[in-house]
C-alpha cells in the first residue's frame, strides 16, 4: 500500500506546473512607436493634418484617432521653412532657407525635388537679404523668393521655368531712381490677377538705395512675369529716415527675427515696422504713407519683437515678442489689434482664412488649469464675404463658450484651427501644440486624441521592476511583521502546495502555456521571468522643458507621465524593484546655481515620493553600489564645490549607511575643457559631518593638442567568471578592475592635416631620397584608473574623426569611429588580463602566487591586446547584452545610421583572433581566423525590416532568464524587444510537443508501477519455493 501511495505522488509531482514560453517568443515580441517630435508648422485639412516637426520630418495624422498615416525624412537634416496644399493635391515642403522645394503626394512619396541653386549663385551686390523664404502659388506655378532672388518653378515637374536677380535689372532700378546694386527683395504681394488671358504675374516688395542721397531709400513694388520684370515699378515711395534707418541696419543680417525692420505685405497694403522708433506705416499705393505708433497696435513700449509673418493668405499678420503674441489686422488702412482687449502673455493665436473669402478669424486660445479658453475675432476685409463674422459667432458659439478640458501641465506653444462644414453647420477642429510635446486635437470642444511628441527627445533611460497589481495591493499599507500578515503568508503557502494536487488545472496550464506564440504570455509569466518591467524615461521636448514617462517595456503602453519644472535634471537610480510594502523608485536631480532639487519618483505611477532641497550645488554625483539597509534606496555621494574645494555629502545620510562604506571615499572629475582627470579621496567621519577631499592624482590631456571626445565607464552587471578559460585548459586572468574609465581623446592639428593632405601618408617625394612620415595619431583611447589616476594603456588611430562611440564591460573596450581616408567606420575591441595561469598551474597542490588585495597605487597595468575591423554602415549607438548570472556570452548591439539595429557576437571582435588558421585548441575555444571585414548576417538584425528613425541611444537590462536581454533602442522611434544572444537554452522550443512529453511520462510511471508489481510478485514466488 505504501508503494502505490509513493508511486502516485510521483506521478502528481511529474505533473505540477511547468512555467516556461516558447523559445521565439523571446526574439518576436517586440514594439515599434513611430513618432514625429514637436510640430513647428501644421496644415490642418478634412480627414488628415500634415505636419513639420523640429526632428526634420514631415507627415500625415489621421485626425479621427492621430494615427500616423506616413513621414518622410528631410535630407541632410534640412529645416522645413513653409508648408502648402498645392492645388493638385500635393504637399510643397520648402526647405533650406528657400533653396530647396519638392512635392510629396498625398501618401508621402516623393514626386519632385527642385534645388534653387541659382538662389545660392547670386548674392545681391549690397550683402542684403530677404525677410526670410517665401512662396505663393499662382496658377500651375509656384514662386520662391529667398536669398534676394525670385525662382519660378513648375508644379507639374517640378522644372524652374523663371530665375529673377534684381542686380542684372539695370532698367528696374534707374526707373525708381535707385543706386544700381542697392534691390533688396523684401516679400511677395497677394496676387492680383484681373483675367485669365493675362500672363501669370507676380508683385515683389523692395527697398533700395537713393540713387543720389545715399542716406535715404525708397520702397517699390513691381510686376514680374515669366519674361522679367516690366521695368517701371507700380509703386515708389520715399520712406522716413527713421524707417529707413532700420531697414538699412537689418539689411545683410537676422535682424528681421529680432524685430528690426521688418517689410510685409498685408493685403494691398504694404507694412513696413520700425520697433526702436515705436512706429508702422502702411502703403497702397504711391500717395502719402500712413505713419502710426506701435502702442495704437496693441505693443507694449520697449517690447522686443522676435518674429513678425503673415497669416491668413496674407491678410493678418501676427508680431511675437519673447512674451507675446499680437494679432494685427488692416482697417481702413490702419493697423489694429484684432482681439478687442489686450489678450493675456499666455495666449497664442490660431489663424483661419476660409478659402476664396477675405475674412479672417482670428482664434485665440489661452490654457491654464487644464482648461483650454477660446475666443474669436473676425477681421472681415470684405463686406460680400461667403463667410461673416455674424456666422462664425453663432454656429461656433456653442463651442467657445465654455473652457475645454485640455490635460496638460505645458504652455501652449501654437495651435492650427480647421472650420469645417457638417450637416449644414460648422464644425471647428483644433491641433495644439504644447511645450511639454503633447500634441492634442480637439473636434468641437472635445479631446479626439493626444501623442505624447517628447519621446522622441529621449536623453536617459533606467529600468525597474514592474510589481504585480495584485502583490502592490496586498502590500499596501500593511505591516510584513504583523500577526495578519503572517497569517495571510501561510495560507497563501498552503494554497500554493495544494495546487500541487490539481492536475486538472496542472494539465490545462502546462498545456495553455505559450500556445499562442506570437500573442504574448500570461502575466504571471512575465512576472516570473522578469519580462514585466517599467522603463523611466527622461525627455527634453523643449530648450527649457523636461518630461518623465513610464513605459512597459513588453509592449511599449505609456503608464505615466510627468512633466517636470525647469530643464537640467538627471535621471538616478534609486529602488529598482519591490522591497516589503516600498514601491520602485527612481532618482531626479537638479544642479543649480546655489541649490540642489532631489525629486523621488514612484516608478509604477509617476506619483511624487520626496522632494529635498540642498543648498548647495552638486557638481558630481557617485553611486557607491550599496543600499540603505532601512529604506532599501541606493546611497549616492554628492560632491560640491569640485573646481575648489570638493566636499561630500550622503544620499540618504545614515548610521548604518555609513558603516557599510568603510572609511575613504575615493571619486575623480574630468574636466573636458581644461582637459584633464583629477582624482580625489576623503576620509568620512563617522558622525553626520561634511568632509574635505584630498588630491590623490592628476592627468592632463593639453587642450592646444587633444580635446576630451567621449568618457566611458563599467556598467555593474553580473560577471559569470574573473577567468577566461582557453582551449588548452589553460587559464587567463581578466582584469576586473571597477575603477576603470574609458577616455577618448582627439587631436584636431592631426584631423586637419589629414585632410588637408588628402588622407596621404607620405611628406615629399620618395623617389628623390626624401623620407616618408609616418601618419600622426588623430584618435586616442585611453584606459585610466581614476583612483590613482594612471593611464592603464593608451593606443591611438590614424585618419579618425567623429563620430565616436565607446562602451566598457567586464575587461572589454569596444569602440568605433570614422575612417576619413578610407571613408568607412571602423570598429576597435581591446581585452585587457591581469596574466596567465596554465594548465596544470591550478591544482590542489600548486596555487598561483596572487594576493587577494587588490590596490589601484601598486598593482601593476593590464596586458592588453588589441585589433580594428571595418563595418559595412555607419553607427550611431554603441550597447552590451546583459543576463541576470553573466552566464551567456555577451553580444555586442550596433545601432545604424539606416535605424537598424544589429546584434554581433562579441567572438567575432576578439583581439585573440589567429591571423592564420586555427588550430585545434582555438577552435575548441570558439576563435575564428580574423578577416578584418565584419560579417552582417540577416537572421541577427534585432529590429528585422523596421527602421527606427533617428536611433542614437541603446538601453540595455537583464530579465530573469538567464537566455534574455531586454533592449530599448530610441532616437526619433521608440523600438523594444527580447533578444537572446546565445538562443533560448532555457526556453522550450516553439515545436515543444507538450502531450507526447505527458504520455511519456505517463508510461515510464505507469511502467515503472507495473514493474515494480511483477518484481515483487516475482520475488514472492521465488522465496516460496
Amino acid at each position: 500500500m505504501v508503494g502505490w501511495a509513493r508511486s502516485a505522488l510521483l506521478a502528481f509531482a511529474c505533473l505540477c506546473e511547468v512555467r516556461a514560453i516558447y523559445e521565439d517568443q523571446a526574439g518576436v515580441l517586440d514594439w515599434h512607436q513611430k513618432n514625429l517630435g514637436r510640430v513647428r508648422s501644421a496644415v490642418v485639412k478634412a480627414g488628415r493634418s500634415f505636419v513639420a516637426s523640429d526632428k526634420q520630418l514631415v507627415g500625415a495624422l489621421r485626425n479621427s484617432d492621430g494615427r500616423l498615416l506616413w513621414r518622410y525624412q528631410m535630407p541632410n537634416g534640412e529645416e522645413v521653412e513653409q508648408l502648402t496644399l498645392a492645388p493638385q493635391g500635393g504637399l510643397l515642403v520648402l526647405s533650406k532657407g528657400g533653396r530647396s522645394l519638392r512635392m510629396l503626394s498625398s501618401h508621402g512619396s516623393l514626386l519632385w525635388d527642385v534645388s534653387l541653386v541659382a538662389a545660392d549663385a547670386a548674392p545681391s551686390a549690397s550683402g542684403a537679404e530677404s525677410h526670410g523664404p517665401q512662396l505663393q502659388l499662382l496658377g500651375p506655378l509656384a514662386f520662391v523668393l529667398a536669398d534676394n532672388a525670385v525662382t519660378a518653378v513648375d508644379l507639374r515637374s517640378g522644372a524652374s521655368v523663371f530665375e529673377f536677380f534684381p542686380e542684372t535689372d539695370e532698367a528696374l532700378a534707374a526707373s525708381a531712381g535707385l543706386a544700381p546694386d542697392s534691390l533688396v527683395l523684401r516679400c511677395l504681394k497677394a496676387p492680383e490677377q484681373d483675367s485669365a488671358e493675362e500672363p501669370l504675374r507676380v508683385r515683389v516688395v523692395a527697398t533700395g538705395r537713393h540713387k543720389q542721397k545715399a542716406d535715404r531709400m525708397k520702397i517699390v513694388v513691381f510686376a514680374l512675369t515669366l519674361e522679367g520684370s516690366q521695368g517701371t515699378p507700380d509703386v515708389v515711395v520715399d520712406l522716413p529716415s527713421e524707417f529707413a534707418k532700420e531697414l538699412a541696419s537689418s539689411a545683410g543680417t537676422d535682424a528681421q527675427a529680432a524685430g528690426r525692420g521688418s517689410v510685409v505685405a498685408l493685403g494691398n497694403h504694404v507694412v513696413i515696422l520700425a520697433p526702436a522708433a515705436g512706429k508702422a506705416l502702411s502703403i497702397l499705393n504711391s500717395d502719402k504713407p500712413t505713419v502710426q505708433s506701435l502702442g495704437d497696435c496693441g505693443l507694449r513700449p520697449g517690447e522686443v519683437i522676435q518674429d513678425v509673418r503673415t497669416v491668413g493668405s496674407m491678410r493678418a499678420l501676427v508680431i511675437t515678442s519673447s512674451q507675446r503674441s499680437v494679432t494685427l489686422a488692416l482697417t481702413n488702412g490702419m493697423l489694429a489689434p484684432v482681439t478687442k482687449e489686450a489678450p493675456p502673455d499666455e495666449s497664442v493665436a490660431g489663424v483661419y482664412s476660409p478659402v476664396q473669402s477675405e475674412t479672417v478669424a482670428i482664434f485665440r486660445g489661452a490654457h491654464q488649469n487644464n482648461e483650454m479658453s477660446l475666443a474669436l475675432e473676425m477681421s472681415a476685409i470684405d463686406a460680400q464675404a461667403s463667410m461673416t463674422q455674424g456666422v462664425f459667432q453663432e454656429q461656433l458659439g456653442a463651442i467657445l463658450s465654455d473652457p475645454v478640458h485640455v490635460e496638460a501641465d505645458a504652455p501652449l506653444q501654437a495651435f492650427w484651427p480647421f472650420v469645417f462644414e457638417q450637416d449644414g453647420k460648422l464644425g471647428l477642429k483644433l491641433l495644439l501644440q504644447f511645450a511639454d510635446g503633447a500634441l492634442v486635437m480637439l473636434h468641437q470642444g472635445e479631446t479626439a486624441w493626444r501623442r505624447e511628441e517628447a519621446l522622441a527627445s529621449v536623453l536617459d533611460a533606467k529600468f525597474v521592476v514592474m510589481t504585480p497589481t495584485s502583490i502592490a495591493l496586498e502590500h499596501a499599507d500593511v505591516d510584513p511583521l504583523s500577526f495578519k500578515s503572517r497569517m495571510e503568508a501561510q495560507m497563501q503557502s498552503l494554497h500554493q502546495l495544494a495546487r500541487l494536487f490539481d492536475v486538472q488545472g496542472a494539465l490545462r496550464n502546462f498545456l495553455a502555456q505559450g500556445a499562442d506564440s506570437k500573442g504574448g504570455v500570461s502575466e504571471e509569466a512575465s512576472h516570473n521571468f522578469g519580462f514585466a518591467k517599467i522603463v523611466v524615461l527622461l525627455a527634453a521636448p523643449g530648450p527649457s522643458v523636461q518630461k518623465l514617462f513610464g513605459v512597459d517595456i513588453r509592449d511599449g503602453a505609456m503608464l505615466w507621465s510627468k512633466v517636470l519644472k525647469g530643464d537640467g535634471w538627471k535621471l538616478l537610480d534609486s529602488r529598482s524593484e519591490l522591497h516589503k510594502t516600498l514601491a520602485p523608485e527612481i532618482l531626479l536631480l537638479r544642479p543649480e546655481a546655489n541649490q540642489t532639487t532631489l525629486l523621488r519618483v514612484d516608478a509604477t505611477s509617476g506619483a511624487d515620493v520626496q522632494e529635498d532641497v540642498l543648498a548647495m550645488r552638486v557638481d558630481k554625483v557617485l553611486n557607491m553600489g550599496i543600499s540603505d539597509p532601512d529604506s532599501y534606496r541606493r546611497v549616492l555621494a554628492l560632491i560640491t564645490g569640485i573646481d575648489a574645494h570638493p566636499q561630500c555629502v550622503l544620499y540618504p545620510d545614515s548610521a548604518k549607511a555609513r558603516a557599510l562604506l568603510g572609511h575613504s571615499i575615493y571619486f575623480h572629475h574630468v574636466d573636458s575643457e581644461a582637459g584633464t582627470l583629477r582624482s580625489f579621496v576623503l576620509e568620512l567621519p563617522s558622525n553626520d559631518s561634511i568632509p574635505s577631499a584630498t588630491e590623490t592624482g592628476i592627468i592632463s590631456w593639453p587642450p592646444e593638442s587633444e580635446r576630451v571626445a567621449a568618457v566611458a565607464y563599467g556598467d555593474a552587471s553580473a560577471i559569470k567568471s574573473a577567468t577566461h578559460e582557453l582551449g588548452d585548459g589553460s587559464l587567463l586572468i581578466k582584469y576586473l578592475n571597477p575603477n576603470l574609465a574609458v577616455v577618448a581623446t582627439v587631436d584636431q592639428n592631426a584631423i586637419a592635416g589629414g585632410l588637408a593632405d588628402g588622407g596621404s601618408t607620405t611628406s615629399g617625394d620618395a623617389s628623390a631620397g626624401t623620407s616618408i612620415a609616418e601618419p600622426k595619431p588623430s584618435l586616442f583611447i585611453n584606459a585610466v584608473d581614476v583612483v590613482s589616476a594612471k593611464v592603464l594603456y593608451r593606443v591611438g588611430h590614424v585618419y579618425a574623426a567623429e563620430p565616436f562611440h565607446v562602451t566598457l564591460h567586464e575587461n572589454w573596450i569596444i569602440y568605433s569611429y570614422w575612417n576619413y581616408r578610407v571613408r568607412r567606420t571602423e570598429v576597435g575591441a581591446i581585452s585587457l588580463f591581469e596574466g596567465h595561469v596554465a594548465r596544470n598551474g591550478l591544482n590542489p597542490f600548486n596555487k598561483p602566487e596572487r594576493s587577494s588585495i587588490f590596490s589601484a597605487f601598486g598593482d601593476e597595468p593590464p596586458v592588453a591586446m588589441q585589433r580594428s575591423f571595418s563595418f559595412p554602415h555607419g553607427i550611431t549607438a554603441l550597447g552590451i547584452t546583459k543576463t541576470a548570472a553573466g552566464i551567456t556570452p555577451r553580444a555586442c548591439i550596433i545601432g545604424m545610421e539606416s535605424g537598424q539595429v544589429f546584434m554581433l557576437d562579441r567572438r567575432l571582435l576578439d583581439p585573440r583572433r589567429p591571423m592564420d588558421a586555427p588550430k585545434k585548441s582555438q577552435k575548441e575555444e570558439g576563435l575564428v581566423q580574423y578577416t578584418p571585414h565584419l560579417p552582417l548576417h540577416s537572421t541577427r538584425f534585432v529590429n528585422y525590416n523596421t527602421s527606427i528613425v533617428g536611433l542614437d541611444k541603446i538601453f540595455t537590462a537583464p530579465a530573469r532568464l538567464e537566455s534574455t536581454t531586454l533592449v530599448l533602442a530610441a532616437g526619433v522611434d521608440l523600438f523594444g524587444t527580447r533578444t537572446t544572444p546565445a538562443k533560448s537554452f532555457d526556453l522550450l522550443s516553439a515545436d515543444f510537443n507538450k502531450p507526447l512529453l505527458l504520455v511519456v511520462l505517463a508510461c515510464f510511471v505507469g511502467g515503472t508501477v507495473i514493474l515494480r508489481a511483477l518484481y515483487r510478485t516475482r520475488r514472492l514466488r521465488q522465496q516460496w519455493k
